[in-house]
């Protein structure tokens, strides 16, 4: 799937206000609920955006990544600069991962929303 970063960004708010309005669901139920034949990356619109054209072993470029700057600050988990959204202590997304391990509902949807008010912002920044 080819996308525009807007169309990632935008399509990565769709996704995650449904999640915080459905805080027992996950990316990969969004999906199967409105997207059926879509095939994505890790299930997120921002790592199909990433994807690099050929390679299999680790597809991402994730400096592409439109939400990169505003995922943390924090690099104490992070392996390299580039996955900060998934290894940084202070991400919405590394947070709402935690929360969904655990069945924290409640938290896993403020931890949503906060994905969306980045998106929000991005989308704002870029406007």
């Amino acid at each position: 799937m080819k996308l525009t970063a807007k169309e990632a960004v935008e399509e990565t708010k769709k996704m995650w206000q449904w999640i915080s309005e459905n805080p027992e669901k996950k990316k990969e139920d969004y999906l199967k609920l409105f997207k059926k034949n879509v095939d994505l990356l890790n299930c997120c619109y921002l790592c199909e955006f990433c994807k690099k054209k050929g390679i299999i072993k680790y597809p991402l470029d994730c400096k592409r990544c439109p939400l990169i700057n505003l995922w943390s600050n924090d690099l104490s988990l992070a392996l390299s600069y580039d996955d900060k959204c998934i290894r940084s202590y202070d991400s919405p997304y590394f947070k709402y991962t935690y929360f969904i391990a655990k069945h924290f509902k409640q938290e896993s949807a403020v931890c949503a929303s906060e994905i969306v008010k980045l998106c929000d912002k991005w989308l704002y920044l870029n406007s």
